[in-house]
């Protein structure tokens, strides 16, 4: 369990929950967040159903289970999993818990087989009644009937009196067997709803756009574009598809497309939900908007007659379903990025919905614009086997004189320590001339062996050793705000970076690379930095010593920190520990950001080749294309 601020009540807890919270390790800050969601009736509540504490993610079944018994005083194992309160919660934990993976969406048949693991008696009971209560909302699996459908249609070519048995091997005359089948798929109504919001949002922008002058956004973008024939004529691309669309998908472009292609627009919104992507925009002199702000910037949007999101894979899907909906009939959208890189975290995949549909009913695909370039050198060589599955031979990474890759092998964890202080403090600098904040570590994982933390720790004891004298952090020190951190009245979401400027015992001051930052003299709060005319200064900011525990050091980033971003020269470390988690995705993700040069710390063996043939992403389940289609 993980402490959470806020609360509407501070009543105690009654002696029951509160020896429930003890006895389950707790810390003080979970019993807030109870009364914060439950309020002051928390207690009665709970006493009606227990099993209300699996709506925290915190919360294990079998934990549940033990406030069950205090508050029911239920006698058996029996008892308490023939509870129907159990079952209705524990189909809302389930697909909770997908929701997390990033699925939006449940196959029936999987729920009631992980619902009897969980030891629930009549578990295609507990479906439907979780269906009937409003705890699960239930669709046809249309794929997975087409499928069937396809497939009883080729064996009725083998057998002129096949019939199609797979959709009526459900019993029809049992509706709750049929809610429970193999062509059913439950989701959580929070999800279910925004997925059919951003449907309904994409439909309406594609029906009532009206093209824009052709001619005009033509001759803008070849001005907008200093370069090049070649990359003129991909923006131009790109700008008339645009102007054409009320919705446009565009993948395969530079980080600098969608700047360029904003740039052709008179009054166009340029925007990343990416900090590592807004710091890339800004180094090139393109004003963006942090897309996670979107709820302070609604008039921006709304008021813009054409939007270019960049690093659009990581917009989630509540995000990106809010923008669609907020977004006037006769907006002009493109959705900018890559998805074959890591998706948002969290449910949905908003971008690769999108850009597989391709159905009649619809009225065929997504307008799409797909960009495609050569390898020009081994780094994009690289780049390009991973994205279609596979590794080159290393003798298509160089002749022993390229300096864009370079492969080095570890063994273990106090190697990839070595290596890799060894790479950023004396072999790129010395032979690529590139230094301090042109080289950026990349790793797999937050905490652990050969992880961020890890490597960084090593890092600073080499390039700013110092005490720590401020949650530490000392002056020189390279930050990044954590993820979830409660600065947003800075104007800071997590994942900003810049260095400590000054620092001791009562708290430190950070200089924040553009275009982060705040309005230092708003009378009434902090507020986003909106930069206009390319990246301005970067401005300080101040914190005292407890919220400067919500930054840690940059030197090396996590791979999702790290999305969105590019740097000269890049440090990817692929370690052992973390093999078992590799897909093509996270590999594609740590590459994509050098532009110069690549360095591959690799202690994970055959896991590494295995991940990129095999493993393209973790696997989710959504349901956006079918809600196109309804």
């Amino acid at each position: 369990m993980s402490e959470q601020g806020g609360t509407r009540d501070e009543a105690p807890l009654g002696p029951e929950v509160s020896r429930w919270l003890a006895e389950q390790g707790a810390p003080a800050g979970f019993a807030r967040s109870l009364r914060a969601e439950l309020g002051a009736q928390a207690d009665q509540l709970l006493a009606e159903n227990p099993w209300l504490v699996l709506e925290f993610p915190q919360v294990r079944p079998e934990s549940a289970d033990e406030l069950a018994r205090g508050l029911l005083g239920l006698a058996g194992r029996d008892e308490v999993a023939a509870d129907p309160r159990r079952g209705r919660a524990l189909v809302g934990w389930l697909l909770a818990r997908a929701a997390r993976r990033g699925d939006t969406a449940v196959g029936a048949d999987t729920v009631v087989q992980e619902l009897k693991g969980l030891g629930v008696p009549d578990p295609v009971g507990a479906v439907a009644d979780a269906v009937e209560q409003g705890a699960a909302l239930v669709f046809a699996d249309r794929v997975a009937i087409r499928a069937a459908q396809e497939q009883a249609e080729r064996e009725q070519d083998d057998d002129e009196d096949a019939d199609f048995e797979a959709l009526d091997a459900g019993d029809d005359d049992d509706p709750a067997a049929m809610l429970a089948g193999p062509y059913t798929l439950l989701a959580l109504d929070q999800w279910a709803f925004l997925e059919q919001s951003a449907a309904e949002a994409a439909q309406r922008l594609l029906a009532t756009a009206t093209p824009l002058d052709g001619e005009a956004v033509a001759v803008a973008a070849v001005e907008a574009v200093p370069g090049g024939q070649a990359t003129i004529e991909r923006v131009r691309r790109v700008v008339e598809a645009v102007a054409e669309q009320g919705l446009t998908l565009v993948t395969g472009g530079s980080a600098l497309l969608p700047g360029q292609v904003a740039a052709a627009f008179p009054g166009a919104v340029l925007a990343s939900p990416s900090p590592a992507g807004l710091r890339t925009l800004a180094e090139e002199g393109f004003a963006a908007l942090d897309l996670r702000a979107l709820a302070e910037q609604v008039d921006r949007y709304a008021e813009a007659p054409v939007i270019v999101l960049a690093d659009a894979q990581l917009i989630p899907l509540e995000l990106g379903a809010n923008l669609l909906e907020l977004l006037p009939d006769g907006a002009h959208v493109a959705l900018c990025g890559d998805p074959a890189t890591l998706p948002a975290a969290g449910p949905g995949r908003l971008l690769r919905d999108l850009l597989e549909i391709d159905d009649p009913e619809f009225g065929g695909a997504v307008p799409r614009v797909e960009l495609k370039a050569r390898p020009s050198g081994p780094l994009t060589a690289l780049v390009d086997a991973v994205r279609y599955g596979g590794l080159p031979p290393m003798e298509l990474l160089g002749d022993g004189q390229s300096t864009e890759v370079k492969i080095i092998p570890v063994r273990d964890p106090g190697e990839t320590r070595l290596r890799t202080v060894q790479l950023v403090t004396d072999s790129i600098p010395r032979a690529l001339d590139l230094r301090g904040a042109q080289i950026q570590v990349v790793a797999l994982r937050e905490r652990g062996p050969a992880s961020a933390e890890d490597l960084n720790a090593a890092l600073k004891e080499r390039v700013n050793p110092g005490p720590g004298v401020c949650a530490g952090l000392d002056t020189g020190d390279r930050v990044v705000v954590r993820e979830g951190a409660g600065l947003a009245g800075f104007g800071l979401r997590g994942g900003e970076t810049g260095i400590v400027s000054a620092a001791d015992a009562q708290g430190l001051t950070v200089r924040f690379d553009p275009p982060h930052g705040v309005a230092p003299d708003e009378p009434d709060g902090p507020d986003v930095v909106e930069v206009e005319d390319g990246p301005g200064e970067p401005l300080e900011l101040s914190f005292d010593a407890a919220q400067a525990g919500n930054l840690r050091h940059a030197w090396v980033l996590t791979l999702r920190e790290a999305q969105g971003g590019h740097w000269p020269a890049v440090v990817a470390v692929i370690d052992g520990g973390s093999a078992a988690a590799l897909t093509r995705a996270a590999v594609l993700g740590a590459f994509v950001p050098a532009l110069s040069h690549l360095s591959v710390v690799h202690g994970a063996g055959r896991a590494l080749a295995e991940a990129v043939e095999k493993r393209p992403h973790s696997p989710s389940r959504t349901r956006l294309a079918q809600a196109l289609n309804s």
